[in-house]
């Protein structure tokens, strides 16, 4: 649904190819998915902050060391997208293990809050605002998204504490 909805824009950041940071991440984290098949090319390699402060070879190797925001020094876009930086770093294997705790996430919500839906809508809306963010800017890794997953956390003690003061 998500890619539904947002087709339009994702095809006109495809078409900047290796132009723009954002697609240039995007295409180039697939590509050392790839390459470097199951397991990505490695921690600090590629569309971290570490990556771009101790400069990866990744960026010479496939020619986006001079695409704006990616040069070696000026590299303020180069964390600017989070998916890239799952793929391209850890991999398929890592992508799939980090959908699996998102997805474990939802379910332990969706559990929790099965009687209490106000309660359960809002922490999903939460969830939902983290993973339509993630497709745009690196939220899982900044304040932003730190503070929504404590927020979440919240929600998923908070249940804790309730169950166990209906015990005594």
């Amino acid at each position: 649904m998500g890619i539904f909805s947002t087709y339009n824009k994702i095809m006109e950041y495809a078409s900047y190819y290796l132009t723009a940071a954002r697609p240039a991440l995007f295409i180039v984290g697939y590509k050392l998915a790839c390459k470097y098949f199951p397991f990505g090319s490695g921690f600090g390699t590629f569309a971290s902050e570490i990556s771009g402060q101790y400069y990866s070879p990744i960026y010479y190797e496939y020619g986006i060391d001079v695409v704006t925001g990616l040069e070696e020094t000026a590299h303020s876009y180069i964390s600017d997208t989070f998916w890239p930086y799952v793929y391209g770093q850890f991999g398929f294997l890592g992508l799939v293990i980090f959908l699996l705790i998102i997805i474990n996430i939802f379910k332990s919500l969706q559990s929790r809050y099965h009687h209490n839906k106000n309660t359960q809508s809002a922490a999903f809306l939460i969830l939902l605002y983290i993973l339509i963010a993630s497709t745009a800017e690196s939220i899982f890794t900044d304040v932003t998204g730190c503070f929504s997953f404590a927020v979440i956390a919240g929600y998923l003690g908070n249940n804790i504490i309730a169950h166990n003061s209906q015990k005594i």
